[in-house]
């Protein structure tokens, strides 16, 4: 690499932080107006109006490695940051058992087929924490 590239280039960490502030972003913006545009068309894309004082509920999908950390800081900061974990979603049924254990949520609200989660309408977030082969685009 030259001296010029390793100037200009993000190390992972740099690139993580702003894709992170990115996202806030778009979801912040997102949330602001209670519509959200859809990305093809345009048009508004329903969905419920949160307030100031709402709780926003996540839904948790990959709940290995990451996604293990994901879920203990999420349920830690969430009584202060006003969010509830209200489903999980993990292949492996050992670590879905575990993650719904922890998060205290009842038997409906554990899946091992994402697809089931996102169908859930009372999710306002969606936390993906899966290995990068794991990901369909």
């Amino acid at each position: 690499m030259s001296e010029k590239q390793g100037k200009n280039s993000l190390s992972r960490r740099e690139f993580m932080r702003a894709a992170g502030a990115t996202a806030a972003g778009v979801v912040a913006s997102s949330m602001i107006g209670g519509k959200a545009l859809a990305a093809a068309g345009g048009a508004p894309a329903s969905g419920r109006v949160i307030g100031a004082n709402d709780c926003i509920n996540l839904g948790m999908i990959g709940i290995g490695g990451m996604g293990s950390g994901h879920l203990k800081m999420i349920k830690d900061m969430a009584q202060e940051q006003n969010v509830a974990i209200v489903a999980v979603c993990d292949l492996w049924e050992k670590r879905k058992k575990q993650a719904q254990e922890a998060v205290g949520l009842p038997d409906s609200a554990a899946f091992t087929d994402y697809r089931k989660l996102l169908q859930n309408k009372d999710i306002d977030l969606c936390v993906i924490s899966t290995a990068g082969t794991r990901r369909l685009p």
